[in-house]
């Protein structure tokens, strides 16, 4: 058990004093017990040394030592979201209660009081206009809201992303196809598996219908299966926010994305990735400020080599014009000619794009559409002249990626 329940509602840190249930592995069964302290130096026992923080357990048996709650410090978390002005807060379940298991249908489930059975108690209820659920939640207490209460489910922000999980135990689960959901997956999660963090991501957004059009992951590196504190607190509201707005709206909400990015960019020591369906089926990546002024750098970079590419091809071919091999070769009718026409036609578009790619450089941060590519080579016919090929260089050095003469 990780929180305990404070007046009013809200959640708190274990105290001693306090109420608890411990599992024992060796009886599988919850043990009442008492929380009789908590250590404050690490405790060297004969077969073990008990950590800092650890939950010293007065159970009917004996004593009982439980290492420090991971979720604890997520506690505050959680409190200060319920003094947030913009959220009502409401715990609905708690770690280590008794129906805190999985059900029958899982592997080592067990019956009535589970988690199933919880779910099922609390969609009479209301559930409010938005559910964050952990691990089991969503493994378990979502896919039963979806199949109890379809599209009227609240949209929800799904920690470790339980609900997209391939192979998840349980009766099939249909995902709305209306269904609001933010994923937070992690890249340390024990969830993740063997997997590569790309196929990790991958997976999940299979098991998203392709009729849904309003799911996003935030996919972290470095979060754990319990998320940090410092992350939790620094994204948990704006994925609520973001949900209420795409909720409301219909529509991704971009701004709040990109808000979600910065704050974590803002931080500085985590990274990631946010998808979302831009429309039904239709994934998406939002990319960060960062990531999307390297991607300008890179494209205009590559806009320069292609100026510079094309204008080293048009070199050759004057080189190769004031060749007399050439000129005696094209005199005896030895070589095709070149459409000098066409490639003209051709070399003008080129230039077009290039001006029309450099003024987006100049007035859009984000950028879409990769940049101009260079004309096909000139397309060669009998019985044309070369007396004016190459054509003119002067366009090639025109505007701001001026580059220079020869």
């Amino acid at each position: 058990m990780a929180c305990a329940e404070a007046a009013g509602g809200g959640v708190r840190l274990l105290q001693k004093g306090d109420q608890v249930l411990a599992w024992s592995n060796s009886g599988k069964t919850w043990l009442g017990g008492c929380v009789d302290d908590i250590l404050e130096e690490p405790l060297l026992l004969p077969d073990q040394i008990v950590p800092k923080g650890a939950l010293k357990i007065r159970l009917a048996r004996g004593l009982k030592f439980v290492p420090a709650p991971r979720t604890g410090a997520n506690c505050k978390i959680y409190e200060e979201l319920k003094q947030d002005e913009r959220f009502n807060l409401k715990v609905l379940g708690k770690k280590g209660a008794p129906y805190d298991r999985y059900p029958e249908s899982w592997e080592k489930g067990s019956s009535p009081p589970n988690l199933e059975s919880f779910a099922g108690e609390l969609v009479s209820q209301d559930l409010g206009e938005l559910l964050i659920l952990g691990s089991r939640g969503g493994q378990v207490v979502l896919p039963y809201f979806w199949r109890v209460l379809g599209s009227k489910t609240p949209p929800a922000v799904v920690i470790n992303g339980g609900c997209a999980m391939k192979k998840r135990p349980g009766p099939a689960t249909n995902w709305p196809v209306s269904a609001v959901t933010f994923l937070l997956l992690g890249g340390q999660d024990f969830f993740r598996g063997k997997a590569s963090p790309a196929e990790y991501v991958a997976s999940a957004k299979q098991c998203v219908p392709p009729e849904n059009g309003s799911t996003a992951i935030l996919f972290v590196s470095e979060m754990q299966h319990v998320p940090q504190a410092s992350l939790l607190g620094a994204v948990l509201s704006l994925l609520l926010m973001a949900l209420l707005s795409w909720k409301a709206s219909g529509s991704p909400p971009i701004a709040q994305f990109q808000s979600i990015l910065s704050r974590l960019e803002g931080e500085g020591c985590w990274s990631g990735r946010l998808l979302f369906t831009a429309a039904a089926g239709l994934w998406e990546e939002q990319q960060a400020a960062q990531q999307a002024s390297t991607a300008e750098a890179l494209e205009v970079e590559l806009a320069i080599k292609e100026l510079l590419q094309l204008r080293l091809d048009l070199a050759e071919a004057r080189a190769e014009e004031q060749s007399d091999r050439w000129v005696r070769r094209c005199s005896l009718g030895g070589e095709p000619r070149i459409d000098l026409q066409e490639y003209r036609a051709a070399i003008k578009e080129h230039v077009g794009k290039t001006q029309a790619f450099e003024g987006r450089v100049q007035t859009d941060s984000l950028l879409q559409r990769s940049c101009p590519r260079r004309p096909p080579s000139p397309k060669v016919v009998p019985g044309d002249s070369i007396v004016d090929w190459p054509p003119p260089m002067s366009p090639m050095i025109a505007g701001p990626l001026d580059i220079g003469p020869l």
